[in-house]
């Protein structure tokens, strides 16, 4: 009677694994940095833009979040991808500014990340050079003066400067 019991024990243990349910597994959302690459250079004081592509095998984009850091303080907040699954932040890097990271996460608190180090080269400020009135000549209040000037810049084309008399 003992031994029957024991048997009939077993079969339960075992029928009782085969109906259970198995676990899901939620997996990590993947994101990856697709508009620049580790070691790239950035102006400082220029805007950036930046993209990433994010996914997830088993939640929708629409579902995921996705947040922009450059050296760890939030540029781009909590937002959703696009349809397509691409996130965009545009960053205006300083000097000292090495290191952008985008993160994704799903509604269930899985997470991914993408980092990057950038180079931020800096910016001259523009030349300016008075052409006139000459400092040599005499002039009136009660005279018009003609005031011109050469402006110039490494980055910028000189009618992308604005210059402002005072």
């Amino acid at each position: 009677m003992i031994s029957i019991l024991f048997i009939g024990s077993i079969l339960l243990t075992a029928c009782k694994k085969e109906n259970e349910p198995e676990k899901v597994r939620n997996l990590t959302p993947t994101v990856s940095i697709i508009t620049h690459e580790d070691g790239d250079e950035v102006r400082d004081g220029y805007v950036e833009t930046f993209e990433a592509l994010v996914s997830d095998a088993d939640h929708d984009v629409y579902d995921l979040e996705v947040t922009w850091y450059v050296n760890g303080d939030i540029v781009c907040d909590w937002d959703n991808p696009n349809s397509s699954g691409e996130s965009t932040c545009e960053i205006v890097f300083q000097e000292g500014d090495d290191t952008l990271r985008v993160e994704v996460r799903d509604p269930e608190g899985a997470a991914g990340s993408a980092e990057i180090e950038l180079t931020v080269l800096p910016t001259g400020a523009p030349d300016i050079e008075l052409l006139t009135p000459i400092s040599i000549e005499t002039y009136y209040s009660s005279e018009l003066i003609q005031f011109s000037a050469l402006v110039s810049d490494t980055e910028d084309d000189p009618e992308e400067l604005i210059v402002t008399w005072t």
